[in-house]
């Protein structure tokens, strides 16, 4: 995946992942977690990743279109958190929306941080 002439980013994407993966205990991880670190880790560390369609990246990583997709798309939601100042925790960006109810009435979907995109 990474070229022999890119070594120094195979470090440091190395040694990025080693990082945050024992940042909260070694296999604390859920595999979803993991999954979500290396796509992240991916685009930053190994040049073109991000760019790459979701097709290619999945015949890259052996894996299937919808879950490259659904990763990417998970990983934008919490830069933008953070980004904008509101770091979603662990148990908030898992979490899925919780339905806000008021008088029996269905009345929207609470977003897991709390900034509107």
């Amino acid at each position: 995946m990474f070229d022999p002439e890119n070594a120094d980013d195979a470090v440091s994407f190395a040694r990025e992942f080693l990082e945050k993966y024992t940042a909260v205990g070694f296999g604390a991880l859920s595999k979803r977690e993991v999954d979500l670190l290396l796509i992240q880790l991916l685009q930053k560390h190994l040049q073109g990743f991000r760019e790459k369609p979701d097709f290619d990246a999945a015949l890259t990583l052996r894996t299937t279109k919808r879950k490259i997709r659904g990763l990417r798309d998970e990983v934008s939601f919490r830069e933008a958190c953070v980004f904008r100042g509101h770091p979603a925790t662990d148990s908030e960006s898992i979490r899925p929306p919780i339905p806000i109810l008021s008088g029996h009435r269905f009345r929207g979907i609470r977003p897991p941080c709390d900034v509107m995109l």
